[in-house]
């Protein structure tokens, strides 16, 4: 009797669990996790060592009362690290997400020389290592359910390196 075998050709990345088993084993080494990691479709950027990722992801819909919801935001970025563990043979893994403001509408995300640069479709640029990013936005996440988008911007913008029409840009606003 013949086996019937079949491979998974693309990486869904709103499949939390597979996307860490994914990258825990990219990260060990294993190059079909690799291909894998490679092959996501929405923007994304994974660190040369497979052991930093982000990707930007649409919220999934639901139902909410508008009124009662100060916060709904189109976009994340979910973060992913893997890092060796001293405990486990095995790599360990932290998960977390950032919003992204709907502002600015991610086209591509890259990494290089140890930074993350989400680059926009209006050509605007934020940079940061993962630690920088994570640190500038933990106060949005935190509150989540409370936060309003003129604070999720402004976190956003405030992450290390931003390009100054931008700044310029976004804190004319806030004055106005």
């Amino acid at each position: 009797m013949a086996k019937l075998i079949i491979e998974v050709i693309f990486l869904n990345p709103y499949n939390n669990l597979y996307m860490e088993r994914t990258l825990c084993l990219a990260f060990s080494g294993n190059d079909k996790a690799k291909k894998l990691i490679c092959s996501i479709k929405e923007p994304f950027a994974v660190s040369n060592d497979f052991s930093q990722l982000f990707v930007v992801l649409e919220e999934r819909p639901f139902e909410c009362d508008i009124e009662q919801t100060q916060y709904v935001n189109r976009y994340r970025a979910e973060i992913y690290q893997c890092a060796e563990s001293l405990i486990r043979d095995q790599p360990s893994l932290t998960w977390t997400y950032i919003p992204i403001p709907n502002k600015f509408n991610v086209k591509d995300i890259s990494f290089d020389e140890g930074l993350f640069t989400f680059h926009s479709k209006d050509g605007d640029l934020i940079k940061g290592t993962l630690d920088e990013i994570v640190s500038e936005m933990r106060n949005v996440v935190t509150h989540s359910n409370t936060v309003t988008e003129d604070e999720i911007e402004m976190s956003f913008y405030l992450i290390r390196s931003v390009t100054q029409e931008m700044k310029k840009r976004v804190f004319h606003q806030r004055r106005s």
